[in-house]
C-alpha cells in the first residue's frame, strides 16, 4: 500500500494492548481498514517491537505492542519492548485499546492475569484511557456493564465504571464470511476511540515502573530474617512481572512483615539465651574453683583421719562436686587429693602424723571433723542443684524458643 498522508492535528492515538493470541494485530488492521500488522493465534507473539500505522483518512494512528506473557520471553523483555511506544507517542496515547479474547464468552483466570499486568505495567490511573475490546463474543457492551454472574469480572467492572473505562465488543469473523454486525461493531470502536480526549502520558508509564521497584525496596529493607526475605523477594518479582494484583501483594507484605518481627524477636531471645549458656562456665572463677577444691580436700584429708564410712561418703561427694565445678573427672583430682592425705599420716615430721614404729591405733572420734564432712557433703549437693535449675530453664527455653522458630518458619 502506498504510505498515506501526514495526520491531521486532529489525529488520535491508539495503543493495542493485551494478552498474546488475543487478536490485538486483527483489531488494529480492521481499525486501519487494511493488512498493516501480522496477525496471529499463536501462544508466542509475532510482534516483535511496537509499530505504528495511519488509518487511509488520518484520524487514527494505531500503535501494536507486544503480547502479554509471550512464552518465548521474559516478563522484563516484554515491560522494555512495550515501553517503546513512548517514542512513537511523545505527546501520549488517547486510548489504550484492551484486547481481550473470551473463548466460549467466559472470563476467565487467564484474563484476570492479562488485566493485573496492565494494571501494573501501566499504573491504576490507566484504566481512565481504557477501552476494552471484548473480542469474538455476541455479548453486547450493556449486558458486559450488567452482568454481575463472575466475581473476578465485577472487581473489574467497578474499576472501569470508576475510572470512565468504554467497553466495545467485536462479534466472531471468519474472514470468507464476516457477520453483518462485525462492521458496525468496528465503527463503533473507532468512534469511541476518536472520542477520547485526554491522552495516556508516557511519563505514566515509567513512573508506575518506578513506583513498584521502589515498594518492592522499601519492604525488602525492612524485612531481617532471611526465610522471609526469601519468601517476599518471590512475591516481589511476580509483582513486577505483573503475576500478582497489588492488593494480594500488599496482604502478603503485612503478613510477612509480622511473621518477620515475630521470627526476629525470637532469634534475639535464642541469641540472648545461647549468649547466657555460653558466660555461665566463663562465670566460674579461679578463686571459686579454688575455694571449693580447698573444701573437698580437707574433706577428704579429714575423713581419711576417721571410719571407713566417712570417708567413703566424702569421697563420693567430693568427687562429684569437682566434677560439675571443674567440667572434668573429678575422681581422678580427688585420688590425688586422698594420696596427699595419706601422705601426710606416713609422715612422722608432720604434726599429728603417726609414727610407722608405734603399734597401731584407733582414731578417736571427732565430732568436728565429721560436721565438717556432713556440713560440705550437704553443701557440695545444694550447689550442684541450684546450679543444675538455671541450666535445665535454659535448655527448656531454648527449646520453645527453637519450637517457635521452626513454627514461624524462620
Amino acid at each position: 500500500h502506498p504510505r498515506p498522508a501526514m495526520p491531521s492535528v486532529q489525529s488520535k492515538t491508539a495503543l493495542l494492548i493485551g494478552g498474546t493470541g488475543h487478536g490485538k494485530s486483527f483489531v488494529g488492521n480492521e481499525l486501519l481498514g487494511r493488512q498493516a500488522f501480522e496477525a496471529s493465534e499463536q501462544s508466542s507473539s509475532v510482534t516483535a517491537r511496537c509499530s505504528k500505522e495511519l488509518s487511509a483518512d488520518g484520524t487514527l494512528n494505531v500503535i501494536d505492542g507486544i503480547g502479554l506473557f509471550d512464552t518465548n520471553k521474559s516478563p522484563q523483555e516484554v515491560h522494555k519492548i512495550l515501553s517503546g511506544f513512548a517514542g512513537l507517542a511523545p505527546d501520549g496515547v488517547h486510548a489504550l485499546v484492551v484486547v481481550l479474547a473470551l473463548p466460549g464468552g467466559r472470563f476467565t483466570e487467564a484474563i484476570v492475569r492479562i488485566l493485573i499486568a496492565i494494571e501494573l505495567f501501566f499504573g491504576a490511573g490507566a484504566w481512565a484511557h481504557a477501552v476494552i475490546v471484548y473480542n469474538e463474543t455476541m455479548t453486547t457492551p450493556e449486558e458486559i456493564w450488567s452482568d454481575n454472574s463472575v466475581a473476578s469480572q465485577l472487581v473489574f467492572l467497578d474499576k472501569w465504571r470508576a475510572a470512565g473505562a468504554a467497553i466495545c465488543s467485536l462479534p466472531y469473523c471468519d474472514d470468507d464470511d464476516p457477520p453483518s454486525s462485525f462492521g458496525p461493531a468496528v465503527d463503533r470502536l473507532t468512534q469511541t476511540i476518536l472520542s477520547r480526549e485526554r491522552p495516556y502520558d508516557p511519563a505514566d508509564f515509567q513512573r508506575a515502573r518506578e513506583e513498584l521497584e521502589r515498594l518492592t525496596t522499601e519492604t525488602m529493607a525492612t524485612l531481617k530474617t532471611q526465610a522471609w526475605r526469601e519468601q517476599m523477594e518471590a512475591e516481589n518479582q511476580k509483582l513486577l512481572n505483573g503475576e500478582v494484583d497489588r492488593d494480594r501483594w500488599q496482604r502478603e507484605r503485612e503478613e510477612c512483615a509480622a511473621r518477620d518481627a515475630e521470627s526476629h524477636r525470637m532469634n534475639e531471645e535464642l541469641a540472648a539465651l545461647q549468649a547466657q549458656q555460653r558466660a555461665r562456665p566463663q562465670a566460674q572463677t579461679r578463686a571459686g574453683l579454688v575455694v571449693k577444691g580447698l573444701g573437698v580436700g580437707v574433706c577428704a584429708w579429714y575423713s581419711t583421719r576417721t571410719s571407713w564410712p566417712n570417708w567413703s561418703v566424702a569421697y563420693g561427694v567430693g568427687a562429684a562436686v569437682l566434677s560439675v565445678v571443674c567440667h572434668g573427672d573429678g575422681f581422678g583430682l580427688m585420688r590425688k587429693l586422698v594420696s596427699v592425705a595419706e601422705g601426710h599420716r606416713q609422715n612422722p615430721t608432720l604434726p599429728g602424723a603417726q609414727d610407722p614404729g608405734d603399734p597401731p591405733r584407733r582414731s578417736p572420734k571427732r565430732v568436728l571433723p565429721r560436721l565438717v564432712v556432713l556440713v560440705l557433703a550437704l553443701s557440695g549437693f545444694v550447689w550442684v542443684f541450684l546450679r543444675a535449675r538455671p541450666d535445665l530453664a535454659e535448655s527448656s527455653a531454648l527449646q520453645d524458643a527453637a519450637e517457635m522458630r521452626r513454627e514461624l518458619g524462620g
